[in-house]
């Protein structure tokens, strides 16, 4: 399912994309994973980012990251009732320490039971820093 559009690992920088993944599951499920070739030890910019428009407002969709530096906590979103539009979207990163070799990172996305949720596009990254 996951597409590596752009590689290059010569400069530490790697990027996995998903675009219009219906998540209607009330169990988590992988949406999206990547693994980076083997990179140097150096710090690096771990990073995600989404956008998702869920069928119903004020109902939760919940996503977790996982891999080498994910810690599999659980995190919630929802639309607001007073919210005029059903889309919303995410972005974050941190800076992470790295010995070397490779990075794996994945998300799992649930929702709650009769929700049906999209994610219109989302994004996994790796970027080297110094």
């Amino acid at each position: 399912m996951s597409k590596e559009l752009y590689s290059d690992a010569g400069n530490g920088f790697n990027t996995v994309k998903e675009i219009d993944v219906v998540i209607s599951d009330s169990t988590m499920t992988e949406v999206i994973t990547m693994t980076t070739g083997d990179l140097p030890a150096g710090t690096y910019f771990i990073g995600y980012s989404f956008e998702y428009t869920l069928d119903t407002k004020d109902k939760l969709m919940t996503y977790r990251v996982g891999g080498t530096y994910g810690s599999l906590t659980e995190f919630n979103e929802s639309v607001a009732a007073a919210s005029v539009s059903l889309v919303k979207n995410r972005y974050y990163g941190f800076p992470k320490a790295h010995a070397g070799g490779p990075i794996t990172l994945s998300m799992d996305f649930q929702v709650e039971s009769g929700v049906v949720g999209e994610l219109n596009f989302m994004d996994v990254f790796v970027s080297r820093l110094a």
